[in-house]
């Protein structure tokens, strides 16, 4: 097979502030929280400023969460490629039909995620047109048909479910929210799955029915419903309206979850309230009664509300660039709290098995089984985590987390623990021999690797130089290239055509383990296929 393979992964954790020394009664209800990365270690340490902690009541009306000022959204509409700040302030206003916590789905608004095993998803026999000459399905009735199967799932609504207007939400606002979604005018970012659904349609007031096209088969298909839409308050929109109007995307007006906009200051706030209506299978109000999103110019303008007990959390990208040991003393000293949990983030650096000049090639290096487990055995990857996280992160031993449900167990796998002394046995067992200056060489050619990284961006600088710094005593020459990001994400990027031999990005974990997605032959990016492709 040919492509890359991951070898270096790290798990990032999350990171958020709250108010220090709470009363220790409170039974506050906490707001959402986002994962996040850890900002990077640094060696200067800051003054300690002498400040009293403000006790937190043990109920609280509000509860406010400071945001950086650059980071507030635009808009609200739901559909578009959303920031974390636009998550956050949505999952209060328009809760998430499904859950998917512990790598799972877990109901909400439904009474059970369908499935083939619970009936709730079942296949059905239907005949459909063929085009003669190549036997594909078609549209257009030729008048020659064959058998094809069709998946249908059903999603059931709880009772009892309103908007914040007070009119029932109903199937036919998640039809609305559909036919919204799919038009290109939407912006919809998951598009492609309107392409993969013939019929999606109300049963009745609480039963929604989704039929794919013939043969389509989805691994996720018990997530294939679509959000809901208030139907009696927003049809009277075109869908380009929608995406512009004050009562659409800017107050998401009626809306069904715990909270819903009461206002809007920009440059300043974002106010929620209680939604009086919300009531999802007998759970009580939330304890909160309002949520207000405070917005900073700085990093440290938040930290200062933070401390004078202005704000109650700050949202972890408000916390870049504090320097970490600022925040462990603060802690320390009692003046707030630090959360910090594993994030589904991880860190990888991925090796090319092909010659970047000549992709028909193996890699020169890189190509040899030996040569790769040899910059995993001589990477310290704890030591690594180590150097650059001030909180602990787990070295990952697979690209399957630990937690998740498709972990085979470290007994069933390779791994690679730090050991250089088998690394430069390997490379001498490659042909990579050792000379006087301190570099490897087979056959008059110097063992030269280019490592491709983000630029701009002082956690990644550490990660290079900590790679380089481990492999440069075994005499592995890295360089470190640094890709402006225009460069990495565009038409041209060195990673989608493979020009690298080491590349250092992040991934992302998800419900699906999705290996078939990330190693296989139909994934590598070539020109044949328009450098697409996750491999």
């Amino acid at each position: 097979m040919t492509g890359y393979r991951v070898f270096l992964l790290l798990i990032l954790g999350s990171l958020l502030v709250a108010c220090g020394a709470p009363a220790p009664t409170a039974t506050t209800a906490p707001a959402p929280t986002q994962e996040a990365t850890i900002p990077p270690k640094t060696a200067t340490p800051l003054p300690l400023p002498t400040l009293t902690p403000t006790p937190t009541p043990a109920t609280a009306e509000a509860v406010i969460i400071g945001l950086l000022q650059d980071r507030e959204p635009d808009t609200l509409w739901p559909l578009g490629n959303l920031t974390d700040e636009q998550r956050l302030i949505l999952e209060a206003v328009m809760e998430p039909p499904m859950t998917t916590l512990n790598f799972d789905l877990q109901p909400v608004l439904f009474e059970q995620v369908p499935t083939l095993e619970n009936g709730g998803a079942h296949w059905i026999t239907t005949r459909v047109p063929i085009d003669p000459a190549t036997g594909a399905i078609t549209v257009t009735d030729t008048g020659v048909y064959t058998q094809a199967q069709q998946l249908q799932v059903t999603f059931r609504l709880r009772p009892n479910l309103y908007w914040s207007d007070g009119r029932p939400l109903q199937a036919k606002d998640s039809v609305f929210g559909y036919s919204v979604a799919c038009t290109p005018e939407a912006g919809y970012t998951a598009y492609a799955r309107c392409e993969k659904v013939e019929r999606y349609e109300a049963v009745d007031a609480r039963t929604i029915r989704v039929t794919f096209k013939p043969n389509v088969r989805e691994l996720d298909y018990s997530t294939y419903y679509w959000p809901f839409f208030p139907e009696h308050a927003w049809s009277r929109y075109t869908v380009e309206e929608m995406t512009r109007a004050e009562e659409v995307a800017h107050r998401l007006s009626p809306s069904y979850g715990p909270y819903m906009v009461q206002d809007w200051v920009r440059g300043d706030s974002i106010t929620l309230v209680r939604n009086p209506y919300y009531a999802v299978h007998g759970r009580d109000d939330p304890r909160v009664g309002k949520l207000i999103f405070k917005f900073a110019p700085d990093a440290y303008g938040l930290l200062s509300q933070l401390l004078a007990g202005q704000v109650d959390l700050v949202e972890r990208r408000g916390l870049q660039g504090l320097e970490p040991r600022l925040l462990q003393a603060l802690e320390e000293n009692g003046l707030l709290r630090l959360y910090v949990r594993p994030a589904l983030l991880w860190e990888n650096i991925v090796m090319n098995l092909n010659d970047p000049a000549d992709l028909s090639k193996p890699h020169p290096a890189l190509g040899d089984l030996r040569v790769r487990q040899a910059l995993a055995y001589a990477t310290n990857r704890p030591e690594m985590a180590r150097a650059i996280y001030l909180f602990p992160a787990p070295v990952l031993n697979s690209w399957v987390l630990p937690d998740h449900w498709a972990y085979p167990g470290d007994e069933a796998l390779t791994l690679y623990p730090y050991d250089p002394v088998k690394a430069s046995t390997l490379l001498e067992e490659a042909g990579w021999i050792l000379a006087d200056d301190g570099y490897r060489y087979k056959d008059g050619q110097r063992l030269h690797l280019r490592l491709y990284i983000l630029a701009g961006q002082e956690f990644r600088e550490t990660i290079a130089q900590q790679f380089q710094g481990a492999l440069g005593p075994l005499g592995i020459e890295i360089e470190v290239v640094r890709v402006p990001e225009e460069d990495w994400y565009g038409e041209n990027s060195p990673l989608l055509r493979r020009e690298f031999d080491l590349a250092e990005f992040a991934w992302v974990a998800g419900m699906e383990p999705d290996g078939q997605v990330a190693y296989t032959c139909g994934e590598i990016p070539s020109e044949a296929n328009g450098w697409r492709g996750q491999n």
